[in-house]
């Protein structure tokens, strides 16, 4: 679907809901600046040059990880498999993101231009 995406990402964190909360960033990540091979979003949204598009686009990114925004652009976060080791929970889960919302949302942000302009 050209709407959205479905990527299966793992998670780590204190607690089994932080491992699938960092699992859908890690998914956001990707798709933002690294791309996601073999499917309809080879090139980054973004950019490869993770450094640069962080100090030039701070605010936008901000609000987005820190804040925890991107989860709105997160419609199925499905959790796989998971287990607690060395005190710590991880996760693989299956993670939906809204590539529709997400494309407008940075549109309206100046991050990246429509597409076929």
């Amino acid at each position: 679907d050209a709407n959205t995406i479905t990527l299966r990402c793992n998670g780590y964190g204190k607690t089994n809901a932080d491992a699938l909360t960092d699992a859908g960033k890690y998914a956001m990540e990707q798709l933002l600046f690294r791309g996601i091979p073999n499917s309809n979003q080879r090139n980054p949204l973004i950019g490869t040059d993770e450094v640069t598009a962080k100090s030039q686009y701070k605010t936008y990114l901000t609000e987005l990880f820190d804040n925890e925004r991107y989860l709105s652009f997160l419609t199925l976060t499905k959790p796989i498999d998971g287990d607690k080791k060395y005190g710590k929970f991880w996760t693989v889960a299956d993670i939906t993101i809204n590539l529709r919302a997400l494309r407008m949302d940075m549109e309206q942000a100046g991050i990246i231009r429509k597409f076929g302009l």
